[in-house]
């Protein structure tokens, strides 16, 4: 059974899922939580998030945080990290940081999948050329392999730089660009954009179709997200 399709037994009897972000930081779930509502075109989709301080209080804090999640009655969580590059500055290793993800206790009735950005979440908006040039004020060109973008976040504050040299553009600016961005052709660049896209719209169209025909709760199997090369070389630390 693919991923998707397993959602199916954990989404039968919701009709209102109630999701849930875990993520490095608090404007990657800000980000998130305005892609999920534009990817059901709905304003009143139910993100509830947890982030701290980096990938180390992501990975320590998730066990904790999930149930924290499914006590305020999520029962969709996605988890959010990035692949980073390692200290001899290739990527680390994707199916290493999926395991160790997969392998974080999740709580009973909850679905929980999996989204790893290569290198960082910044990667996406370079797959959208009208946002690359509003950052860079006319300035820049965007690239079908968005993946392969070395540092994105440092390369789109160089890009909006005005003529002092001071950056204009900063993490906190991803929420407003999640507004605009062009989600068709970010799915069609970003592997994990697309995932992340999927796991929302499968979730709630499974749930509207069949949250009246079994009113039980179903007990949820663990997900199974289909790995993606960054195709960049990876580290093995």
């Amino acid at each position: 059974m693919g991923h998707l399709e397993s959602l199916c037994s954990a989404a039968v009897s919701m009709t209102e899922p109630r999701f849930g972000v875990l993520a490095e930081d608090k404007t990657d779930c800000d980000t998130v939580r305005v892609l999920a509502r534009r990817f059901l075109a709905r304003n009143n989709v139910s993100v509830h998030a947890r982030a701290d301080n980096g990938c180390g209080t992501l990975r320590r804090k998730a066990e904790r945080w999930m149930r924290d999640l499914a006590r305020d009655g999520c029962n969709f969580i996605v988890i959010i990290h990035d692949l980073d590059l390692g200290r001899n500055m290739q990527l680390n290793d994707e199916e290493a940081l999926r395991a160790r993800l997969n392998g974080f206790a999740v709580p009973a009735g909850v679905q929980r999948t999996i989204c790893i950005p290569v290198e960082e979440m910044e990667a996406w908006w370079w797959s959208d050329p009208k946002l690359i040039k509003r950052i860079g004020k006319g300035k820049g060109s965007a690239t079908p392999s968005p993946h392969l973008k070395m540092k994105p976040k440092e390369a789109l504050q160089r890009l909006s730089c005005d003529v002092g040299g001071k950056p204009l553009y900063s993490t906190n600016d991803n929420p407003r660009l999640a507004e605009v961005v062009d989600l068709e052709l970010c799915a069609q660049r970003c592997q994990s954009f697309a995932d992340l896209r999927n796991f929302f719209v499968a979730v709630s169209s499974l749930a509207s179709q069949s949250g009246d025909r079994d009113p039980q709760p179903r007990r949820q199997p663990r997900s199974r997200v289909r790995k993606h090369s960054s195709r960049r070389g990876v580290s093995s630390r």
